[in-house]
């Protein structure tokens, strides 16, 4: 994996660091690619490598040229005491501010309660309003230069905004006093906006966590407001997938994730073994599991609303070739608010007999649009967009053939769609073996010769022409024709003259 795919395939030419901790073997860890162990075990370290060179273990070569990709990295990003550099912190906020504002995603916006109006009066309520997540946990940490709270911002407004906690994010237990000041507010109010999500101490790296749930304290309290005021807007602060049981019972909901653990492509097979973790969803990850087991789900891939609406029309392949392919659509925002819409492609495979997910994101295009304005966008498909990987080829294989490219909002939100016939790759008939099925021997072009050549075409029209067991008959590999007549020898020369 690190040398063969990562430097020989990838041309990845830098350093190689291990996790913290991570290394049960720094000896073979170095002969398989590793270049740094971290954070290192010492002494013990240094001498497992030295007495590994001195009796031959370990090549001192392959020692030296981790060495040197180490010193490359330290020259490179060497600083000086009077390197100066121009770096405004003011900026760099505003520009993390604008990327989290993007990163927002809407799931749901029952009866527009979503924007809000400034003649609104609005309950905030939550702990995590005052004092966010706005990172993960263990190594992910950071120190912010500065940190804009909710509540922070709320208070500064022009909007009519009372907050409360609401709950104590070190309890998993409700608290009374809390919750009646919540509910007392939530009466006034217009509407709520509720921030829920999971404590730091509850979700971090280093451990699984053991629940998919919001704790109980906040799980209740939604549940309570919304026999109250039904006008809730949830906004989720977490890391990984929560359970939302209580989403039909609110108006609004930002980000959210599976139903249930058991939803997970993954679940009664992880943390099964105590010696070897094994994924055996195998390629069908997220999406791809839910698209081939026909699951419904509350909120699909790529899924996202917008203040308005979107119309998508007009698409056409405008490039085939044997190295790319494009396509173009127009989008109109046929709302009356400005809005930003990301519109995503999906491609089918229809040609390789291979297991496969029914549909892949392959591309996607964000564009932002004011009230009855149209653009034309592309998407750039490369070979790679329509290739999958040979492991007995040990290549990314493409097979000319037809492919549906797929346009929406969403994995289940598909808006147009269209089959082209691809120029680039190579035809995909399989090898001709003793165990290819006869029909496949029947239906494929380019054999009939090589049938007639070696004398088995007259054993084929006998199973074609058959009213009794003909299905029977081309359900059988081409081992089995030797049954009604033919020979090992024919077989053979059959098996050698196709394939070539």
């Amino acid at each position: 994996m690190l040398t063969e795919i990562l430097r020989n395939e990838w041309g990845y030419t830098g350093v190689v660091m291990s996790d913290w901790g991570a290394v049960a073997d720094n000896i073979a860890s170095l002969k398989a690619g590793l270049d740094l162990e971290m954070p290192g075990n010492g002494a013990y370290s240094i001498d497992r490598i030295v007495s590994a060179v001195q009796n031959g273990q370990l090549e001192e070569s392959k020692l030296d040229i981790s060495v040197l990709r180490v010193l490359a990295l330290v020259e490179k990003f060497r600083v000086s005491e009077d390197d100066s550099t121009d770096y405004d912190k003011n900026n760099q906020h505003e520009f993390a501010r604008k990327s989290a504002e993007d990163s927002i995603v809407l799931l749901k916006n029952d009866d527009d309660v979503l924007p809000i109006k400034q003649t609104e009066k609005i309950a905030l309520i939550g702990e995590l309003a005052r004092n966010p997540r706005y990172q993960g946990g263990g190594s992910s940490h950071v120190n912010a230069y500065k940190v804009v709270t909710p509540h922070e911002v709320a208070s500064n407004s022009d909007y009519n905004v009372t907050y409360t906690a609401g709950y104590s994010l070190s309890e998993e237990k409700g608290n009374l006093d809390l919750e009646q000041q919540a509910e007392s507010i939530a009466e006034l109010s217009d509407k709520i906006i509720f921030f829920a999500g999971v404590p730091e101490q509850d979700e971090s790296e280093g451990f699984d966590k053991k629940t998919i749930d919001l704790p109980e304290n906040q799980v209740n309290l939604i549940q309570k407001l919304s026999a109250i005021n039904p006008n809730i807007i949830v906004v989720l602060q977490n890391g990984s997938a929560v359970a939302t049981p209580w989403r039909n019972k609110v108006k609004a909901i930002v980000e959210t994730f599976p139903e249930k653990i058991k939803d997970t492509p993954a679940y009664g097979t992880f943390n099964a073994s105590v010696d070897e973790e094994n994924y055996h969803e195998g390629i069908f990850v997220g999406y791809r599991h839910y698209d081939l087991k026909r699951k419904e789900v509350a909120c699909p891939f790529g899924h996202g609303l917008s203040y308005t609406d979107f119309k998508y029309e007009d698409l056409e392949i405008v490039a085939n070739t044997k190295k790319h392919v494009t396509a173009k659509i127009k989008i109109t925002n046929v709302g009356s608010i400005y809005g930003k819409e990301t519109a995503q492609i999906y491609i089918q495979n229809l040609e390789s007999r291979v297991e496969k997910p029914r549909q892949e994101l392959k591309a996607f295009v964000k564009v932002g649009l004011n009230p009855g304005e149209s653009k034309t966008v592309e998407f750039f498909l490369d070979r790679r967009s329509f290739a999958w990987y040979n492991v007995k080829k040990s290549i990314w294989q493409v097979d000319r053939g037809d492919y549906n490219l797929k346009i929406g909002s969403s994995s289940r939100d598909i808006r147009l769609e269209k089959t082209v016939a691809l120029e680039m790759g190579t035809t995909n008939n399989r090898p001709i073996s003793g165990d290819t099925y006869i029909s496949e021997i029947i239906n494929q072009d380019g054999l009939h010769e090589s049938l007639v050549a070696t004398g088995l075409q007259t054993a084929i029209e006998s199973i074609s022409s058959s009213d009794s067991n003909r299905e029977l008959m081309e359900n059988l590999p081409l081992r089995a024709i030797i049954m009604i007549g033919a020979n090992v020898e024919q077989v053979n020369k059959f098996i050698e003259l196709a394939n070539n």
